[in-house]
């Protein structure tokens, strides 16, 4: 990255790709485990929440995978989706117990990862706005999109409630809106800030025809086989767009970039409230303001004394509660 430490850096400088962001550390930046690189202006920035929502949307999976092969193989051989479309997609994996209830759990997360960057990315639009450096249309697009984008998301969680073999297009539809949405989030982010480059809008090209091929090829294959009994396409067709959309994930912060503009719009909007992280904790408990590392002796200080005892109590009952639960799910 170029970003140097100047307060007001120049649109040179100010050029920020994601390139070095390295896999896991988006997670650890938005959940307040490690600070930000002085490079990104000291600032948890909405491009570091749309990383990390894809690395844990690749977690999710891992993990919904792992827990079919192991529990449920049965399922991979033998579902709507395989029978229809000819392979297996990543859906698969979450579409059967026992691997529902890890991957719930895991949603959670997901899904307050992927608003959080809403919300914050709503919030520059507003600044930037405010400040003059992005006109009408780019402000109202950005905000409609954004809550289109919390809306996909949110509507994403019925795939948990409605399973391929209730309907294949509920099952499927959820997925296709959050397909759109996701195109219209990179979008729209590209456009609104002048450091996109050409290998971005190639990108962004290629990735609009995969979004819009995809969606096209789910309902009309649903419908093929429901007519005749084959397949609409061969199943490698399918199967190389729909990962190759899944690859598209992470790619996409290669060609994000931010301005000097977003730069001081995060820093007006979130440099005082950045610093209330766990990173710091051991310097809040001791009531300094510099920044310290993480330092677990000030936080067990702090938390287990007599007067939190009952909490303590209460929190670790519940979340054992919740791993029995889980467990016995698995188990079934």
């Amino acid at each position: 990255m170029s970003v140097g430490n100047d307060d007001k850096p120049t649109a040179a400088k100010a050029k920020l790709p994601y390139t070095d962001m390295v896999p896991g550390r988006a997670i650890l930046e938005v959940m307040g485990l490690v600070l930000p690189k002085q490079s990104e202006g000291g600032v948890v920035h909405p491009e570091t929440y749309l990383i990390a929502g894809s690395e844990l949307l690749a977690f999710m999976f891992a993990i919904v995978w792992l827990t079919t092969v192991i529990f449920n193989p049965g399922v991979i051989d033998d579902n709507p989706i395989l029978m229809k479309l000819g392979y297996n997609n990543f859906c698969v994996g979450l579409d059967s117990q026992p691997a529902k209830s890890p991957g719930q759990i895991l949603y959670v997360v997901l899904y307050y990862v992927w608003t959080r960057y809403a919300v914050l990315n709503i919030e520059r639009s507003f600044e930037r706005r405010r400040a003059g450096k992005t006109s009408r249309l780019k402000f109202v697009a950005s905000v409609l999109v954004d809550i289109f984008w919390m809306f996909s998301v949110t509507y994403f969680s019925l795939v948990w409630m409605i399973d391929p073999w209730m309907t294949m297009l509920g099952h499927t539809s959820p997925f296709i809106l959050l397909i759109f949405a996701r195109w219209f989030v990179i979008a729209v982010r590209m456009v609104e800030t002048p450091t996109t480059t050409w290998r971005g809008w190639l990108f962004l090209f290629c990735n609009g025809i995969v979004s819009l091929f995809l969606p096209y090829y789910y309902l009309k294959s649903g419908r093929v086989f429901d007519a005749t009994g084959k397949h609409w396409l061969p199943w490698w067709v399918g199967m190389s767009v729909d990962y190759i959309w899944f690859a598209g994930l992470p790619l996409a912060s290669l060609f994000l970039h931010l301005d000097a503009d977003d730069l001081m719009a995060d820093k007006e909007l979130h440099s005082g409230s950045d610093a209330d992280i766990l990173a710091n904790a051991g310097s809040l408990i001791d009531g300094q303001t510099v920044e310290l590392m993480w330092d677990a002796r000030h936080l067990f200080e702090a938390w287990f004394v007599r007067g939190n005892l009952l909490f303590i109590f209460l929190a670790a009952a519940y979340f054992t509660l919740m791993a029995a639960t889980s467990l016995s799910f698995v188990l079934q």
